[in-house]
């Protein structure tokens, strides 16, 4: 994957562990648990090697009850679908 894209992805992850934490969500076992996810998945996501989904985007924010920002994140998410897209295309 190209630098920007994954920087994005990093991002994104950052992110969504301040979500988490400011929560009240200790650790990502908890988080995981609160979703029904695997601990995996969780860390996997907040640490940018594996892209959410526009649903995992949903549950994450209404879980750490941040609803104002599931436009904005999506909006992230198809911007480094797209970046990820470009970058197979150049190769």
């Amino acid at each position: 994957m190209n630098n920007q894209a994954q920087e994005a992805r990093e991002a994104l992850g950052a992110r969504l562990r301040g979500f988490r934490k400011d929560a009240g969500f200790a650790s990502g076992r908890a988080f995981a648990v609160a979703t029904g996810w695997a601990e995996s998945k969780v860390s996997r996501l907040e640490n940018g090697k594996q892209n959410p989904s526009e649903d995992d985007i949903r549950v994450w924010c209404i879980k750490t009850e941040r609803q104002e920002h599931i436009e904005d994140l999506i909006a992230t998410v198809r911007h480094i679908d797209e970046l990820w897209l470009e970058w197979r295309r150049q190769l």
